[in-house]
């Protein structure tokens, strides 16, 4: 599932299959895999991670968040990489078996187990309701 998203680099912006960032490729898959085009929060400003957490507050007719315990696979995971353990600032896609899609900063898109560590930095999930009329 999804494996022909594996290796793509990471592009700051980036939202095509020559260079994702963690959001870009949450936008793609939804937009390649399930018909479903997503707002883009590419001209954000970095201070306002101060402030709002963009995911949320961008999506919140369309999203509804759910327990980690309740993920399938296409459900958003939000993580807290930073200083802020309450601003996310990653994004991934569960894919099922434990597992999500991602792209991490100076790397490529992988598949991590969503164990241990990511877990430890987990802040929220949410799961696609419906399309923004």
């Amino acid at each position: 599932m999804l494996r022909e998203y594996i290796g793509i680099p990471f592009k700051h912006l980036g939202r095509y299959k020559d260079g994702v960032d963690c959001y870009g490729l949450i936008t793609l898959i939804y937009k390649e895999k399930l018909g479903i085009y997503l707002f883009d929060v590419e001209n954000y400003r970095k201070e306002w991670y101060k402030e709002y957490n963009l995911f949320v507050s961008n999506y919140w007719r369309q999203w509804r968040k759910i327990d980690q315990t309740e993920l399938l696979p296409y459900d958003v995971l939000l993580f807290c990489m930073e200083e802020s353990k309450a601003i996310p600032s990653h994004v991934g896609l569960y894919i099922g078996d434990g597992r999500f899609i991602h792209c991490m900063e100076k790397g490529s898109v992988i598949i991590s187990k969503f164990e241990r560590v990511w877990k430890k930095v987990f802040h929220s999930a949410y799961r696609f309701i419906k399309e923004d009329k």
